[in-house]
C-alpha cells in the first residue's frame, strides 16, 4: 500500500560536526525565505491554475533528455534517467545533442505560448512514447498524495483552518521542516513571498497549525506546544503582518503593514505589462508610498538588512509581497527579482530562498546581494542560498525542504535520495493498480452476468399480449375493473398496450395470483461532495404537484441490451445535459429487492396493481470536473446544489 500523506513524527538527519560533537550549524540563526506558488502550494492566483495542471507542470520539468535537429524540426529522445529537477549527473550527453527537460523542449520546439503551453500539461509531444507512459505514472502518485484523508476533507475542522476541498492546500514538507527546526531549538523564522495576492492562501492554515487548530498536521508539534506565544521558550510563529517590497533604481522599500501594487485605477503590475515596453520607471511608487498610503517604511538596502536580522532575532513568520513589475522591468533577471541580502555582524546567522522559478544554472529570481551590497553570482548562491523547487518533488516527501536545508548546509546527502525509491514506488503502484483493475474487471463482468441473469429470470414470468383485444381479454378474465381506465386520471387501456408493446412494462400474475403491471428501474445515488441529487417534486400533465424526494430513476425497457446502455442513455440525456464525461462509477447497479417502493405517476397510471422491479447503482462527480465543466454542471445546480428543473421524457 501507498502511504498517505499525513503527519507522522519529524525525521532526523545527521549533520557536519565541530570537534566537540557539535552540529556546526545547529545553533545558527536561520532566516527562511519560502516562495508561495508551486513551492509550499499548488495553486496560482496570478495564473489560476488548477492542481492537476501545476503537477503537470511540475512532472514536465523532472523528465530530461536529447535534442536534435531532424530538417526543420527538433527531436527530443528521453534519457530515461530518474525523474529530477536537476539534469542527470550520470547521463552521456552525445555530440551534436543537447540535455534538456521536456518543458524548455516544449517552449523551444513551439513558439506560440498558448500552444506550447497545451504541450507540455497534456505530454502530447511524446505521445506513443515510455516516457508518456512514465510521466502519466508520476501523475497518478503524485494525484493520489495530494488527496486529503476520507476523515479530514469537506469537516468543519479542516473548513475552519483554512483546508477546504479535497486535497492539500499547503504542502506537508513545510510543516514538517518546521517541526523539526522548532523541535531541534534552533534559532529560525521565516518569511512568506509571492509577486501574487497567495498570503491569504496560507495565513488561515498556517495560523491554525501554529495554535494546533490544524487536522492533519498540528499533531507534529502536540509534544512541543503551540507556537502562538502562549507557552513561554516558543516564539508566536503565526503570521501577523503583510508587507510590500517596492524597488525601482534607488533601492528597495519595504512598505511595513502594508499590502499594494499601487494606484488603483494604475497598477504597477499594469505598466509593467504596458506596449510598447516601458524604457524607463515611471511609477513614481515612492511618492505614491508616502503621500497616498503615508505607510511606514524601510528604505534602503542597509536599512533592510537591520530589519531582516531584527525580525530573525524575533523568530517570527511574516509575508512579503514582491515587486513583480520590476523584476519584469529588468528583463526577468536575477538582478529585479526578489531580493535577499545577506546579514553582516554577529551573531552570524544563515538564509535560504525556496522557489520553483530558480533554474538549476541561474538563481533568475532571487536577488542574492552580499553584506555590502553587491550582486552575488549564481554559482556562488545556488544549492547553497538559492534552492528550487519542484512541487511534484516537494509533494511526494515529507522531508524534501529538510534535505535540500541539509545539502545548503554543505551536508551532501543525496537531495534526490527520496526519488531514488520513487521508481519502486512507481512500480509497486502500477502492479497493486493492476491486480486491483484486473479484480474490478472480473467482478464487474461478473455482477453484470447476474445482474443480467436476474432479469431474464424475472422475465420468465411475464403474461404474452399480441394486441389490445387479448389485452383486454387478460385483464377481464383477472378481474380488472376496465371499466376505470381513462377515470379518476386513469390513462387508457390503448396507452397501457402501447408501454407493453415498446417494452416499457410488462404484465405478470404475483403470488396472490392476480395480474400486476411490472416496471424495472434504475435508481441512481449520484454525490458530489456531501450532497446527493434528488429529485425532490413531481408535476404531472394537469399540473399537480407532489412531494418525492427520492433517487432519480430511469425505466429499463425490454428492448435495452444491457444495464450500461440505460445508463449510457439517462447520463446522456435523462436531465436534459449531457453529464457522461463527468461522472465516475463507484458500483454498478445491483437489485435492491429491501429497498422501500417508490411510488411516481408512471407507477400509478392504471387501475391495476405495479411492481417495481430496483436496483441501484452509485455514482459521483468528482471536484475537478465542476472546475473543467462549470458551466454544464451550472445547469444542474453544481457547485452550490441549488434547485433545478427537467421534464421527463418517455421511457425515463
Amino acid at each position: 500500500m501507498l502511504p498517505f500523506c499525513g503527519a507522522k513524527s519529524p525525521r532526523r538527519y545527521g549533520s557536519s560536526t565541530n570537534g566537540n560533537g557539535q552540529s556546526s550549524k545547529a545553533n545558527t540563526p536561520l532566516l527562511i525565505h519560502f516562495d508561495v506558488n508551486k513551492t509550499i502550494i499548488q495553486s496560482d492566483s496570478i495564473q489560476m491554475k488548477s492542481i492537476e495542471e501545476g503537477v503537470r507542470e511540475g512532472i514536465s520539468e523532472l523528465f530530461w533528455g536529447h535534442t536534435r535537429r531532424d530538417g526543420d524540426k527538433l527531436q527530443w529522445e528521453w534519457s530515461r534517467a530518474k525523474p529530477s529537477c536537476g539534469p542527470p549527473t550520470d547521463d552521456v550527453v552525445h555530440a551534436g545533442m543537447t540535455l534538456t527537460t521536456y518543458q524548455q523542449y516544449c517552449k523551444e520546439a513551439i513558439k506560440v505560448k498558448a500552444e506550447a503551453k497545451e504541450a507540455i500539461r497534456s505530454f502530447r509531444l511524446v505521445e506513443g512514447q515510455p516516457v508518456r507512459a512514465e510521466m502519466e505514472k508520476l501523475l497518478g502518485l503524485t494525484m493520489k498524495r495530494m488527496q486529503l484523508p476520507p476523515n479530514i476533507k469537506y469537516t468543519k475542522e479542516a473548513e475552519a483552518a483554512g483546508v477546504k476541498g479535497a486535497t492539500y492546500n499547503m504542502f506537508p514538507t513545510l510543516f514538517h521542516l518546521v517541526a523539526s527546526l522548532q523541535r531541534s531549538r534552533r534559532p529560525f523564522a521565516i518569511i512568506f513571498r509571492s509577486f501574487g495576492a497567495d498570503h491569504e492562501n496560507i495565513k488561515t492554515e498556517w495560523n491554525a497549525f501554529c495554535e494546533l487548530r490544524h487536522p492533519t498536521f498540528s499533531s507534529l508539534i502536540e509534544d512541543i506546544g503551540p507556537m502562538d506565544g502562549s507557552v513561554a521558550g516558543i516564539p508566536d510563529r503565526r503570521i501577523h503582518g503583510l508587507h510590500t517590497l517596492y524597488r525601482d533604481a534607488q533601492g528597495p522599500v519595504l512598505v511595513l503593514h502594508t499590502f499594494t501594487n499601487g494606484p488603483t485605477e494604475a497598477t504597477w503590475d499594469s505598466w509593467a505589462k504596458s506596449k510598447p515596453k516601458p524604457k524607463a520607471d515611471t511609477r513614481n511608487g515612492r511618492e505614491y508610498i508616502d503621500k497616498v498610503l503615508k505607510a511606514k517604511t524601510v528604505d534602503g538596502l542597509f536599512k533592510l538588512q537591520k530589519w531582516m536580522k531584527d525580525f530573525l532575532m524575533s523568530q517570527g513568520t511574516t509575508a512579503i509581497k514582491d515587486d513583480w513589475a520590476w523584476w519584469q522591468f529588468s528583463g526577468e533577471t536575477a538582478a529585479g527579482g526578489k531580493l535577499m541580502t545577506l546579514i553582516g555582524g554577529k551573531p552570524p546567522t544563515q538564509q535560504i530562498f525556496y522557489d520553483d522559478n530558480i533554474d538549476y544554472d541561474d538563481a533568475r529570481i532571487v536577488d542574492c546581494r552580499d553584506v555590502n551590497g553587491q550582486s552575488m553570482p549564481s554559482s556562488k548562491t545556488l544549492n547553497k542560498l538559492c534552492v528550487k523547487v519542484n512541487p511534484v518533488e516537494a509533494l511526494l516527501d515529507d522531508d524534501y525542504f529538510f534535505r535540500k536545508l541539509l545539502h545548503s548546509q554543505g551536508d551532501h546527502l543525496d537531495v534526490g535520495a527520496s526519488l531514488m525509491g520513487l521508481q519502486k514506488q512507481l512500480t509497486d503502484a502500477e502492479e497493486e493498480r493492476g491486480m486491483l483493475m484486473k479484480q474490478i474487471s472480473a467482478m464487474g463482468l461478473q455482477l453484470k452476468n447476474l445482474t443480467e441473469e436476474n432479469r431474464r429470470m424475472k422475465l420468465q414470468r411475464r403474461i404474452v399480449v399480441r394486441d389490445e383485444g387479448e389485452l383486454h381479454n387478460v385483464l377481464a378474465k383477472n378481474g380488472v375493473d376496465l371499466a376505470s381506465f381513462e377515470q379518476g386520471g386513469y390513462r387508457s387501456l390503448a396507452d397501457l398496450f402501447a408501454e407493453i408493446e415498446s417494452g416499457q412494462c410488462w404484465l405478470e400474475m404475483n403470488e396472490q395470483n392476480q395480474v400486476v403491471r411490472v416496471l424495472d428501474m434504475l435508481f441512481l445515488k449520484i454525490a458530489f461532495k456531501d450532497m446527493l441529487l434528488i429529485e425532490s417534486h413531481e408535476q404531472d400533465s394537469t399540473g399537480k404537484i407532489t412531494t418525492r424526494n427520492y433517487l432519480p430513476g430511469v425505466k429499463m425497457t425490454l428492448k435495452d441490451t444491457s444495464v450500461q446502455a440505460v445508463l449510457d442513455r439517462w447520463f446522456e440525456t435523462g436531465l436534459q445535459v449531457n453529464l457522461k464525461k463527468c461522472i465516475e462509477t463507484e458500483m454498478m447497479p445491483v437489485s435492491a429487492p429491501e429497498a422501500p417502493p417508490q411510488q411516481t405517476s408512471s407507477s400509478q397510471a392504471y387501475p391495476l396493481p405495479c411492481i417495481v422491479q430496483q436496483s441501484q447503482g452509485t455514482f459521483s462527480i468528482p471536484d475537478r470536473e465542476v472546475e473543467l465543466n462549470k458551466d454544464l454542471l451550472a445547469q444542474i445546480g453544481l457547485p452550490g446544489g441549488k434547485h433545478f428543473t427537467t421534464t421527463e421524457k418517455d421511457g425515463q
